[in-house]
């Protein structure tokens, strides 16, 4: 049995399980030598456990690469580890194996089969194609997802679409989601965050506000324009909030113009709404809050934002701007 590109090492070890009518858990906990939640598993072992070539699984599998194995075997631009992990097209893993328990490493652009146009979610796929009306919507959002990444750099398009699906999914009252879940699931539909037909009908609104997230052009005019506001009210009103950000309760052309963007092609309900609620910010503030924090007072500790997600790229340093 081979292993399939960028499957996850417990995937592949499943597979050979279910093939072989063996305990998954137990062959990962021998090969491991080890009882721990997700030991790694020496390539050596897992080389002589299915037959195949070591520098074959390591290019298949990202998890057993070292350092020394980027460039000799060529995988940049291949997502790493740890970091970002989907479920596999059916139609493709047909042609390798009836497991439905298939996993890879994926980049987070990776969401669609475009040869068969499955979503393939973090815990189950869906079959866009079946549903004509919203399937082009989602494929031009993937589209323009890549276009992003390819404009402003993986960084800082990764840093923006992870806050962007955290607004999005306060703002599940947004009408054109919930017409995507209805002809997705029906009218009575009842929905978890991580359920594929969520995160495909959230999907182009997601990447609508990445687009203005990681541009930064829509950025300066949420977060530069606060910069030649008004002197400090008085410390009560803006609660939580150190002095030199009193003033974003100042409104402006560019804040302004920032708020239509967003009720134009995100959320149409959408306010600026720079006020505390018993010490607490509406989830857009608290974001442009934590931009101006990290701008004027960088933390000192590590961040997982550090870390490139694909091979061949080196770490940051600094958080993605």
């Amino acid at each position: 049995m081979r292993p399939m590109l960028n499957e996850t090492v417990a995937s592949f070890v499943w597979r050979i399980a279910e093939t072989h009518r063996l305990h998954p858990y137990e062959l990962l906990e021998f090969l491991a030598q080890s009882q721990r939640h997700k030991a790694p598993v020496p390539g050596d072992r897992l080389a002589a456990l299915s037959g195949v070539p070591l520098h074959v699984l390591k290019y298949a599998l990202p998890e057993l690469c070292t350092t020394d194995d980027v460039n000799l075997l060529r995988i940049a631009g291949r997502p790493r580890p740890n970091f970002r992990e989907r479920v596999g097209c059916p139609r493709c893993i047909g042609h390798w194996h009836t497991s439905k328990w298939v996993r890879f490493w994926a980049r987070q652009e990776d969401v669609i089969c475009n040869s068969h146009w499955v979503w393939t979610g973090t815990t189950g796929s869906l079959e866009i194609s079946a549903y004509p009306e919203i399937a082009p919507e989602v494929i031009r959002a993937n589209r323009r997802h890549r276009r992003l990444i390819r404009r402003y750099g993986r960084e800082a398009v990764r840093t923006a679409y992870r806050h962007a699906g955290e607004l999005c999914w306060t703002w599940r009252s947004n009408k054109q989601t919930r017409n995507r879940l209805t002809a997705f699931l029906g009218p009575e539909w009842s929905i978890l965050r991580d359920d594929p037909a969520a995160e495909a009908s959230y999907y182009p609104q997601v990447i609508e506000l990445t687009r203005l997230l990681s541009s930064p052009y829509w950025r300066s005019l949420i977060l530069d324009d606060h910069l030649p506001a008004s002197t400090p009210r008085e410390p009560g009103e803006m609660l939580g909030v150190p002095a030199r950000f009193c003033w974003l309760m100042e409104s402006t052309p560019g804040i302004e113009q920032f708020v239509r963007e967003v009720r134009r092609t995100v959320y149409p309900r959408f306010y600026w709404n720079p006020y505390s609620s018993y010490r607490s910010y509406e989830p857009f503030t608290k974001w442009v809050l934590d931009e101006l924090e990290e701008r004027f007072a960088p933390s000192p500790y590590g961040s997982w934002r550090h870390q490139p997600e694909v091979f061949g790229a080196e770490p940051t340093g600094v958080r993605s701007k």
